[in-house]
């Protein structure tokens, strides 16, 4: 067991080689949603770095959800996850206020 000994915050499903989607980012938004594994947590700065796929982040544990029946990130699936990211941008940019809102949360309009 881990116990107290470890460095990293105790978060169920949130250790190294766990499977992760970002969540909550507002100074790069366009992440949210993507799929990473945990690498490793420094405890001096307080964050995980996080493998993408395509590139490596450093991050609080509260932009991470555990993904845990989902596979782990390759160069390949996050080249899939930012194309998808940036045409679901696109088409909202093209969405009145009350279209962008009903689509946030759910909502068919009726």
């Amino acid at each position: 067991p881990l116990g107290s000994r470890t460095a990293w915050p105790k978060v169920r499903g949130v250790h190294p080689g766990a499977v992760v989607r970002l969540q909550g980012l507002k100074g790069a938004p366009e992440l949210n949603g993507r799929k990473g594994r945990c690498i490793s947590f420094d405890p001096e700065v307080g964050r995980w770095t996080v493998d993408l796929g395509d590139e490596r982040k450093a991050l609080k544990v509260e932009h991470l959800a555990p993904a845990p029946g989902e596979k782990p990130p390759t160069v390949q699936s996050a080249e899939e996850e930012r194309k998808a990211s940036a045409a679901k941008a696109e088409r909202r940019s093209t969405l009145s206020a009350k279209e962008a809102f009903a689509e946030s949360y759910g909502w068919d309009g009726s």
